[in-house]
Formats: structure tokens, sequence, C-alpha cells
């Protein structure tokens, strides 16, 4: 039987469409029996997976044959299987180390620079990701996944024309749905965001012969349209449709958290999470879930709410004492909602779209720099995203609010 809040949510958006800190004393366990962590079931099935996989590929003469480099290859397809999946940080960690094994003196098949700019992408390292992909397609020019990345990553980036030339590349090598929601994405984000959503909308309700991964990128990339435009309601429908063919989806998972939080729907956002692990949720979503949970009247979503802020707070502190690279955009986001920490929430936004400037990105560092009243940045956000012709109503509310006050 579904929890009573997930059923509150299938009934509302119903569609015909488908800080503690640690102390520097290192914690030692009073016993061997003692847990100190229960880790998430993907690491476990990861270490279970790859156990009953590994074929052993040490050499005297760090020369591995080539049944030995096929077996790590299929360790590392494995492992990032499930880091997909997951979206584990530590199943990450497992796939590059699995990748990183690979001998410096041994060529690398197109499969290994894929996974690794697979692994760098996630890691939000995009120019050496697409130097990976670049090899990639020198050894097999023809591979779709390839030329798909490539596009994706410039998309982040924002360097559009190489986003469109890997789509048109793209068209040429796959079916229609993956090609056409490519180059709809690139035209989205220059100008033309409501001829992209009638382009999906059109494939959606003519093509006979999409897969179930194409119904949730193309449902995601309408509701990622609309939501741009102004069309909330249309937005919050597609989001759905997304999120009922891929309810586990990280991606869909968070924008239609952030959608239904810009709306005040805090009781459809803990529908969302609740049914989930907590540890295996990324820092994102747990933002996104404690700034729903604060805003109940039940005493223990409250409580629910603090522990998560505790645990991100603890992370975060853990990351800097380990003088690790933060994860800037939840950082920031952290910052500005959490822990009310406006000027460190500028700090981190600024870093990360120094990165990524996606419209969430975007958006980000304007209601940061909006919440300091940082109006020059503000100024060069404004002047950026008329140069690439972006379409954002999100936008043009903080832009239209920062001439009020000026």
């Amino acid at each position: 039987m579904l929890p009573t809040r997930l059923v509150k949510l299938f009934t509302t958006l119903s569609i015909s469409m488908l800080s503690p800190l640690l102390t520097a004393q290192p914690f030692v366990p009073p016993s061997a029996d003692f847990v100190v962590e229960t880790l998430p079931s993907s690491i476990v099935a990861l270490s279970q997976e790859l156990k009953q996989n590994r074929t052993d590929t040490s050499s005297k003469a760090n020369k591995l044959s080539e049944a030995q480099l096929a077996s790590l290859e299929q360790q590392a397809l494995t492992a990032y299987r499930i880091a997909a999946n997951t979206q584990e940080q530590r199943a990450y960690g497992h796939t590059l180390t699995i990748l990183q094994r690979w001998p410096a003196d041994q060529e690398k098949t197109a499969t290994i620079h894929i996974l690794l700019a697979a692994v760098l992408q996630h890691e939000h390292q995009f120019s050496e990701a697409l130097s990976h992909l670049d090899a990639a397609l020198v050894e097999a020019p023809l591979n779709a996944q390839a030329w798909l990345m490539q596009a994706q990553i410039n998309l982040v980036i924002a360097n559009y024309d190489a986003a469109r030339e890997s789509c048109n590349t793209l068209s040429k090598l796959v079916q229609s749905a993956v090609s056409i929601n490519c180059l709809a994405q690139v035209d989205a984000l220059t100008g033309n965001a409501r001829r992209s959503l009638n382009v999906v909308e059109n494939l959606l309700a003519e093509s006979r012969d999409l897969s179930r991964q194409d119904y949730a990128e193309l449902f995601t990339s309408a509701a990622g349209f609309s939501q741009r435009l102004g069309q909330t309601e249309v937005a919050i429908r597609y989001y759905y449709a997304a999120w009922q063919v891929a309810p586990d989806h990280p991606y869909i998972l968070v924008n239609f958290a952030e959608l239904l939080l810009e709306q005040a729907r805090y009781e459809d956002v803990i529908a969302l999470f609740s049914p989930h692990d907590q540890r295996a949720l990324s820092d994102e979503q747990k933002i996104l879930f404690a700034r729903a949970l604060s805003m109940s009247e039940e005493t223990q979503d409250i409580e629910q709410a603090e522990l998560l802020k505790s645990n991100l707070a603890r992370s975060f502190e853990e990351a800097f004492k380990r003088q690790e690279a933060l994860p800037n955009k939840a950082y920031a986001q952290f910052a500005l909602y959490l822990s009310k920490e406006p000027s460190k929430a500028l700090s981190a936004a600024r870093a990360n779209w120094a990165v990524q400037k996606e419209p969430s990105d975007t958006l980000l560092l304007a209601l940061a720099a909006q919440a300091n009243d940082a109006q020059s940045v503000i100024s060069v956000l404004e002047r950026w995203v008329d140069s690439q012709r972006t379409e954002d109503v999100r936008l043009d509310h903080v832009f239209a609010r920062s001439e009020l006050v000026q």
C-alpha cells in the first residue's frame, strides 16, 4: 500500500499523459563488532558484484592479456552502471579506482575513455571529460554515446555551438527521438524555447516506437522548457509523467522537487523523497527534502529536517577539514536556504557558475546575489542571459526586482 503522502501526490497530479563539528581525534570503535556505518545497499551490491566478476589483472610485467583487459573493462562497466543508477558518490569512487587500474602503457579502448569521461563529468571536471571523449571518438568515430555525452557537457558549460555540432552528428547515427531532443535542448537555451517545446510535444504525440528512456527524457525536456517559459502547471504535469516512467532518476527528482518547492507544494516534495533511503540521497536531494520538511506542521518532519541539516553541515565541515573540493552548487543551496549564510552562498554559487552554466546554476547565482544585494553580479548575469537569448521567467523576475531596487 502506498504511503498517504504518495497517494495524495498521485491524486493531486493525476494526468492522462504518461552543524555539529567533528573533533580532530579519530574515532576508535569499542569492539570489533561495533557498527561504524551502515552502507547504502548500492555499495553493498557493487562490492558483491565486483567480487563475483573480478578477474586478477595483476602482472609482474604490468602487461595485461586481452582477456584481462576485457575483464577490467567489464568490471568498470558494472561499477559505473551501479553508480549511475544510484548516484552514490562512493560508487563513482569505486568506478574510478577500477578505471585507474588500466595499464598506462596499454592503449585505452573507446569504452574506457567514455567511462572515464562519465566519471569526470559527474565530478564536474568537464574539460578533462571532453578530452577523453575526443580520444574515444578517434577510436570509434561512430560511437553515438560519445557524441551525446559531448553535446550534454557542452550544454552544461554553455558552449552551445559545439553542442549543436555534436547533436547534428548524432542525428546521422541514432533514432530520431534522441537527436531531435538533443537539438531541442540547444534551441531552448538559445532563444527558441517555445519552438523546442512544440517539437518535443509533437514527437511525443506522433511517435509510436519510443522506449521508456525516450519517454523519460522527452517528458523531462518538455517540463524544463515549460518551466522556463512560465507554464507552471504544464511543467508539473510533464515532470510528473517523467517521474512515473523513471521514479528514481536523480535529475528528474531534483528538478521536479525544485519546481514543487517554487510553488510551495511542500507536502508533494516530502512525498517524492519519503520512500527513498535517506542515506542514498545526494546532497542536493537532501537539501530539497529538508527545505520541504522544515515547512511542515508535523513535529516529526521538523525534527527530520533538523537532522538532515545537521548531517549536511557535518558533511560539508568534513570536506573543509580534508581540504576536499566542495560541491559548490549543493553548498550554495545549503548556505542560502538552510544555514542562512548568504555571503557563503554567493561565494559558492559564483564558483559553481564559473564551471557550469545550466539555467539552474544561473538562477542559483542570481538568487544568491539578490540575497546579498549584489547588484553588480545581477547585472553581469542579465547581460549574459541577453547575449545567449536564454528564456527563463524566474530569472526575469529576479532581474525585474533588481531594477526596482536600483
